[in-house]
């Protein structure tokens, strides 16, 4: 049972400002966007409606890699999004332009008022927009006051965004929601339900001789949610169908004393041959943890226990009240109508 997932985004995207073309004004948005959620997604949405109110065309100016990957010990930042996601994440925003600039050394180097011309005279910003405890330039000096010696910019800064309970959205604490596996109040920060990007390679097929294939996920990405079983779904990039599964991520203690994490999907009434064919992994919900169990027919047990669980979760407690909380309207209405789409299929 499968949906299409047909997304155009018409963004061009760059690498180094340099390449960026002459324009006659930008309206401009600065920050990491690491996960791009809720707050970002308000602060994206600012930019837009500035560009569309003055007639400027729209750009987005990041970074790759993360500026504290670079500038710090990289093991204590886990990132969201790989480079790939963050492009298809920004892509649906729906820019003009989108900017990942190269940090590196020698960019590391520019100094806060150096930076403020980079933006104003060879980017012909505008309009800048940034959140307010964003920084920029060397030694991360830069802020809001650093243009007000350049005349004709409007620079507005945004107050952080904050949810019911008056907490701070931050990716920082969406990065500690994922790997406590409290993914349900990740999405809802996130604006859309947090995913893994990668290649399916081989595994030892113990799942199919249970009953149960499964597509084991290789990724890069750093911030893994918690080991144990998910209600999730997969996005087939090649074919751009999305299909419910159910996920666990872990070391099968089941099976093997090796240690090795591993990422393995069970694709809902899905039996084609997936290694070599990249794809997403939603995550949506926490079943339950791992466990050890003595032999595979009590393995097997607990893994049909699993996709039964799914299959209601799918067809009964992702209701519509669900959706509108874990999908935004800024970020991916394509995705988010042919999900809704999805779950009145199987409901």
């Amino acid at each position: 049972m499968h949906i299409c997932f047909i997304t155009a985004f018409m963004s061009k995207f760059f690498q180094s400002f340099a390449d960026l073309p002459s324009s006659r004004g930008r309206a401009l948005c600065l920050g990491n966007f690491d996960g791009l959620h809720l707050g970002h997604q308000k602060l994206l949405e600012s930019c837009l409606q500035k560009a569309r109110d003055k007639k400027l065309s729209s750009l987005v100016f990041s970074f790759d890699p993360h500026p504290r990957k670079f500038l710090s010990d990289p093991s204590k930042i886990r990132i969201l999004t790989l480079l790939e996601e963050k492009r298809h994440l920004l892509g649906a925003m729906g820019f003009d332009e989108i900017l990942l600039q190269r940090f590196d050394r020698e960019f590391s180097k520019i100094e806060a008022d150096e930076f403020v011309k980079i933006l104003t005279r060879y980017l012909c910003a505008k309009v800048v927009l940034f959140g307010r405890d964003f920084r920029f330039g060397k030694g991360a000096k830069g802020s809001r006051e650093c243009f007000e010696k350049v005349s004709g910019v409007e620079v507005v800064e945004l107050e952080a965004v904050r949810d019911k309970a008056s907490e701070v959205l931050s990716s920082e604490r969406i990065r500690s929601l994922v790997l406590s596996g409290d993914v349900e109040s990740a999405n809802r920060l996130l604006g859309y339900p947090y995913f893994l990007s990668g290649e399916v390679i081989h595994g030892d097929k113990l799942g199919k001789q249970l009953g149960f294939p499964t597509a084991n996920l290789q990724t890069f990405n750093e911030c893994l949610p918690k080991p144990g079983v998910y209600f999730s779904s997969v996005c087939l990039k090649e074919s751009s169908l999305l299909y419910p599964s159910v996920t666990n991520v872990g070391f099968r203690p089941s099976v093997s004393n090796q240690g090795e994490l591993r990422i393995e999907t069970h694709l809902l009434q899905f039996q084609d041959e997936l290694v070599g064919q990249r794809l997403r992994l939603h995550f949506f919900k926490r079943l339950r943890p791992e466990k050890k169990l003595s032999g595979q027919s009590a393995l097997a047990a607990q893994i049909k226990e699993d996709v039964v669980a799914a299959q209601q979760f799918w067809a009964q407690k992702f209701d519509l009240r669900d959706s509108e909380r874990i999908y935004s309207r800024q970020l991916a209405p394509t995705l988010k109508q042919e999900i809704l789409g999805f779950i009145s299929k199987i409901s």
